[in-house]
């Protein structure tokens, strides 16, 4: 039994501990995706209503996440993810107790959405660069690729759990177990102890480095990695075919696919079997 657990998991307990938070969170994240276009339809909210709560949530994204970057770089990383997600489980958990209690309006949602989607904006820089401080240089590749493997598994499982969610327990309690999530994952991270990202000799030469520079400032920063990206045709060149991809193309699909499938395809259930064949796409990928 031992020897089906993957190697990194076994020997790293720092990635093992990432690894189990970031999936659970993961995995309520995917149900989040089912659930919150049918919490939308549920209060009255019409196709419009749904885009709307959406785009509350992806602006902050767009708006924010360079200057989650620069922060990560400044800020021990598991703390900015740890305070994310403390964040975003206060903004789901009130979205699920307004749907529970009956009392929830698409202005609500469209507030604490905002809220959800700025705070994510500061977790997910720091997260990308949190794994090679948990895991050795040799062992990348490994924990990537799990890492990669859940993502994918995870819009096969989340999907099929949420469908029977929301049949069960309506989008509210849906939406009340992605809040959770994000206290596991919280609760994981508190234990977090990741390595220094340099030596404490290399850490003071920056600092004097710094100290003697007349940059170092967050705008410097901030228009220093806006000029490394600019320098670099394959990093705003794939930014931008992603940025098509995820403002125009996913927004389409997860905003008129919920409609569609509330209107002819017997409800959530029915779009949970959608996404979850998207996810076994993506394994398959």
């Amino acid at each position: 039994m031992k020897q089906l657990i993957p190697a990194v998991l076994r020997e790293e307990p720092q990635f093992a501990q990432l690894f189990a938070g970031q999936s659970l969170s993961l995995l309520g994240d995917r149900v989040s995706m089912v659930a919150l276009p049918f919490a939308v339809l549920s209060v009255g909210g019409s196709a419009a209503d749904v885009g709307l709560v959406g785009a509350a949530a992806l602006l902050p994204l767009l708006l924010f996440t360079l200057v989650g970057g620069v922060w990560a770089d400044r800020f021990p990383r598991h703390r900015i993810m740890l305070i994310s997600d403390l964040v975003r489980f206060a903004a789901q958990g009130a979205v699920a107790v307004l749907l529970i209690a009956g009392v929830a309006e698409v202005p609500h949602l469209v507030v604490l959405m905002a809220v959800f989607g700025s705070a994510s904006a500061f977790f997910m820089p720091a997260a990308t660069g949190l794994l090679p401080l948990v895991v050795p240089a040799e062992r990348l590749r490994e924990a990537n690729a799990l890492r990669g493997l859940v993502l994918s598994s995870g819009m096969v499982v989340g999907p099929a759990v949420a469908g029977a969610l929301v049949f069960l327990a309506g989008p509210g309690g849906a939406l009340a177990l992605d809040a959770v999530s994000f206290a596991v994952s919280a609760a994981f991270l508190v234990r977090l102890r990741p390595r220094p990202a340099q030596n404490p000799a290399q850490a003071e030469a920056q600092d004097e480095a710094q100290d003697d520079a007349p940059g170092g400032s967050f705008l410097s920063e901030l228009r220093e990695g806006w000029r490394h990206v600019r320098s670099r045709t394959w990093v705003w060149s794939g930014m931008a075919a992603m940025s098509v991809y995820h403002v125009v193309v996913l927004p389409s699909i997860f905003v008129l696919g919920p409609v569609l499938s509330e209107q002819e395809w017997g409800g959530a259930a029915g779009w949970s079997a959608v996404t979850a064949a998207f996810g076994i796409g993506s394994v398959v990928g």
